[in-house]
């Protein structure tokens, strides 16, 4: 249990405070705890009484001198798990509880109990959960099961009273009645008068809830009598302001104020016990203290001064250190800083020399292209006088200029990469001709070098480009070349 062994660390702090806590409380005994440790008891006691604060006090200093995997340590998590749900830290509670299951050699006794405080863990924390009533009557009837056969009747009432707050919360008066009837029959039978008083509250409420007036007084007046006043002031708090609800839904407005009146006077008169009890133990606490601070004193004050100088040393040395590795951090930035810079200069350089060599070998590849339509002309005016001869010599001569084209489209290609791939699965219509036509715009070519490139005429280039630029269904006042760039 990870937060319980942090607190258990800093309780060791405060040894004196628990050592006065026990004993200043009371030695009340339930039924069914038979332990050796009358603060136990007196944990119990605080929990019926409604006061977790106090239970909790208490049980925080057992679990830090015992074996949590015994019985006592054992009981003492459970009654934990129970302070945490009355000050609805719900999930210290479920932690708590599931890590006890998790326990191989555990009673039957703890084991139904533990399930019983995990249904009312359920009952409470989340009860608009999808699986609140699922998991309520699930641990309810684990304990039900084994208090059953073994005859733990505190825990079977216990069950029982969960069961039929699940009932009163859906508005299945009928049958919560029955379980928190069978809960108090329980209760009051084996000496568990404490716990009768919180059944009997549940059975006013579910009256209230049919607005049966009559039986919810009858319950809460018969209630009063199961314990005595002294020592249960919150109990009867709670009653009477059962009472004052009564009194207010029948329209008895002063029986109501009446009732509300003493809740009150109780809730002041608990709170200010609650304060002397504070001002006792903090007396007590601040006598401890002094009397350890006496006898400490000298010894403070003699190694004071050497204290102060050891931690004058260490702090010269870290300081030191901390220079040291910052000086040393600094620099190896700069120079880390110093690198990068010549590194990403170096980059650039070869960058743009890289793209201007790209350039030159694409401008040579279009002069090539150039020349060679240059070349088909001359022959195509030589065929056109019918001289083959002299065609065929231009020709041969002028074999490889076909290659300067491929050379284009492959430096065009290193280029821009994915240049002709998106432009296809932008516009899947452009014929070659115009993907052509395309890169050449991206390239920023004139009119005459396309033509030239194409070996179109002039007039053609223009009429491509308005094709072009219907087809791409792009706006007269806006650039083919701006166009074309988003796909290079």
């Amino acid at each position: 249990m990870q937060f319980l062994k942090v607190i258990k660390g800093l309780r060791r702090f405060f040894p004196s405070v628990f050592l006065v806590i026990g004993l200043l409380c009371s030695s009340y005994s339930m039924a069914r705890s038979q332990t050796e440790y009358p603060v136990y008891d007196s944990a119990q006691n605080y929990l019926n009484r409604l006061m977790p604060d106090a239970a909790l006090e208490l049980l925080l200093g057992i679990a830090d001198t015992v074996d949590l995997s015994s019985d006592i340590g054992v009981k003492t998590q459970i009654a934990m798990a129970e302070a945490y749900r009355s000050k609805r830290e719900y999930e210290k509670g479920f932690t708590t509880l599931y890590e006890v299951l998790d326990e191989n050699a555990i009673s039957d006794y703890n084991k139904a109990h533990a399930f019983n405080r995990l249904a009312a863990l359920y009952d409470e924390s989340n009860p608009k959960a999808e699986n609140y009533f699922d998991s309520v009557m699930k641990y309810s009837q684990n304990c039900i099961d084994i208090a059953k056969q073994e005859g733990f009747y505190d825990l079977l009432a216990s069950s029982n009273n969960e069961i039929g707050f699940v009932f009163n919360q859906q508005h299945r008066f009928p049958l919560a009645e029955q379980h928190f009837k069978k809960a108090l029959d329980l209760y009051l039978e084996h000496g568990f008068n404490q716990h009768a008083v919180g059944v009997a509250i549940n059975l006013a409420g579910n009256y209230i809830g049919r607005e049966m007036y009559n039986e919810a007084n009858a319950t809460v007046d018969s209630a009063f009598n199961f314990v005595p006043k002294e020592g249960n002031e919150n109990l009867w708090m709670r009653l009477y302001l059962q009472r004052a609800k009564i009194k207010e839904f029948s329209g008895n407005w002063q029986v109501a104020y009446q009732a509300l009146s003493s809740a009150r006077i109780l809730q002041k008169q608990y709170y200010n016990n609650k304060l002397d009890e504070t001002i006792v133990e903090m007396s007590a606490k601040y006598e401890l203290d002094k009397q350890a601070s006496k006898l400490t004193e000298e010894k403070r004050k003699s190694k004071a001064r050497q204290r102060e100088v050891v931690m004058l040393l260490i702090i010269l040395i870290i300081a030191s250190i901390l220079f040291t590795l910052s000086y040393r951090s600094f620099k190896l930035k700069l120079k880390n800083e110093a690198q990068k810079d010549a590194l990403e200069r170096l980059e650039k350089k070869r960058l743009e020399e890289h793209l201007k060599y790209k350039h030159k070998e694409v401008s040579d590849a279009i002069a090539n292209a150039v020349a060679y339509n240059q070349v088909m002309s001359e022959v195509k005016l030589a065929i056109s006088h019918n001289d083959p001869k002299e065609a065929l010599n231009i020709m041969n001569a002028n074999i490889n200029t076909q290659k300067n084209w491929q050379a284009f489209l492959l430096n065009f290609s290193q280029m821009h990469p994915d240049f002709f791939s998106k432009l296809e699965l932008k516009h899947p219509d452009l014929t070659e001709t115009e993907q052509k036509l395309s890169a050449m715009l991206l390239m920023e070519l004139k009119s005459k070098e396309i033509a030239g490139v194409l070996n179109i005429a002039l007039s053609s280039v223009s009429k491509g480009r308005n094709r072009l630029r219907k087809k791409i269904k792009l706006d007269a006042s806006k650039e083919l070349n701006d166009y074309f760039n988003r796909f290079a």
